[in-house]
């Protein structure tokens, strides 16, 4: 049986930010397949004139911006939202609107968006988080009701 000796802890600590330095490159690699694979589309409407260099642009700006603005979800579901906007013919009326922005990452990604396909975005938030709502069932109609 083979002993292994145990590392001093200014090894291991060494160790440790080699593999978090590793992990983060390994993650920063997978950026562009990701940009690409989510924003491949050939529904994408052709007044956008999004090209395969629009599109990494497009999707490495969301990528940094996740990166300095606080978001509560990836880079990649803005881009999913991205897609089904540009999917979007320029005819279909409507602005773009978010419901609840926490700290603005989302809404900075999707400006970008909404500046490509010349729409307007909405940002509408509580600014107190979510509210708890106390629902009473009516118990002949069986659905439920907000109180007033």
């Amino acid at each position: 049986m083979k002993v292994y000796p145990v590392l001093k802890a200014p090894i291991r600590k060494v160790y440790l930010v080699l593999w978090a330095l590793m992990l983060k490159g390994y993650y920063l690699l997978l950026v562009p397949v990701d940009i690409y694979l989510i924003l491949y589309s050939t529904d994408i409407h052709n007044t956008y004139r999004m090209s395969e260099l629009r599109k990494f642009k497009l999707g490495f700006k969301m990528y940094l911006n996740t990166r300095r603005i606080s978001t509560g979800t990836s880079y990649k579901a803005h881009l999913a939202m991205a897609l089904k906007i540009l999917e979007t013919p320029p005819d279909v009326p409507g602005d773009v609107i978010e419901c609840g922005t926490w700290k603005g990452g989302a809404s900075a990604n999707l400006s970008l968006v909404c500046k490509i396909v010349n729409r307007k975005l909405k940002v509408y938030d509580s600014l107190r988080g979510c509210l708890r709502l106390n629902l009473v069932i009516d118990k002949q109609s069986h659905l439920p009701e907000a109180p007033i």
